[in-house]
């Protein structure tokens, strides 16, 4: 009962530090699920149920405390991710192959089969050309070769009024069977992003 508040104390003290080092550092994920800061807000509930056992109403001032705490870091999660959403700019597009247009096009239809109603203001290629990866793999006794190529569309779709999202569609061409092409999008469409995956919608032009 003498020493719980202390610690009680040091464990809010911590998430705090780590809030400071997320914001100073630009690291929304500092602030997640499941993150060093809700660890050591887990630390400080379990001690105040230990609190919360020598009596109601002694414990009261630490679960007004923890909940301040909890509702200021929260605060500062929020004013980071529109800092740097405010921040953020379209992505490089840089691609000089002949092949654009086709790549933009097999990158929208991926998509589209995730969100037929996706409203795509413009795709950016950040590479200057496809990658290719030619080997031999070791793999259940024996070798096989590998010869693809990938190039990554970013498809820059309308997210609301305000913000748009960027949607990475990530195309394999299979050289040892006629160069066809795959496309697989880089998220679900339920995914949680990150902040620096938005821009506003007033810099996509």
């Amino acid at each position: 009962k003498k020493n719980l508040p202390a610690a009680f104390e040091a464990d809010l003290k911590e998430a705090t530090d780590l809030a400071d080092q997320g914001v100073a550092e630009q690291k929304p994920m500092f602030f997640g699920e499941h993150s060093g800061i809700e660890q050591r807000f887990g630390w400080a509930e379990k001690k105040l149920m230990v609190l919360q056992a020598f009596g109601e109403e002694e414990a009261k001032p630490y679960v007004q405390r923890l909940a301040a705490v909890r509702a200021q870091i929260k605060e500062r999660a929020k004013a980071l991710e529109a800092q740097i959403i405010a921040e953020n700019n379209l992505p490089r597009d840089a691609y000089e192959g002949g092949d654009r247009e086709a790549l933009v096009e097999y990158a929208t239809k991926a998509w589209a089969e995730l969100q037929p109603d996706a409203e795509v203001l413009m795709a950016r290629v950040p590479s200057q050309a496809w990658s290719r990866d030619t080997r031999w793999q070791w793999s259940n006794g024996a070798f096989y070769k590998i010869d693809s190529s990938k190039v990554q569309v970013q498809l820059i779709l309308k997210h609301d009024d305000q913000l748009a999202v960027v949607r990475p569609i990530n195309l394999y061409k299979n050289h040892l069977k006629g160069d066809t092409i795959t496309a697989s999008p880089m998220d679900t469409i339920d995914e949680e992003l990150q902040p620096h995956r938005y821009l506003m919608l007033e810099k996509v032009k």
